[in-house]
């Protein structure tokens, strides 16, 4: 059996924001703390695979500004 294995999928940088409460109807919330995260179904299976001990090759399409250079930059320090 081979352990090479194509992942084909997405990429994401996710900003996800800490909120003092669920919104009503109409209402607008300033954030209180944001987060950028590194996420991505097939940019989890695939760095996930990697960990696991297989020879991966992940084919997705990262944009030519300072997030698609980071998510670079962190596929590959993650392998």
């Amino acid at each position: 059996m081979s352990n090479k294995i194509l992942v084909l999928g997405s990429s994401n940088v996710d900003f996800v924001l800490r909120i003092p409460h669920f919104h009503e109807p109409g209402e607008t919330l300033q954030s209180e703390d944001v987060v950028t995260t590194f996420g991505g179904k097939g940019a989890n299976q695939a760095i996930a695979a990697h960990r696991l001990g297989a020879k991966v090759c992940f084919a997705t399409k990262l944009g030519d500004d300072h997030y698609g250079d980071t998510y670079r930059w962190y596929l590959k320090k993650n392998g």
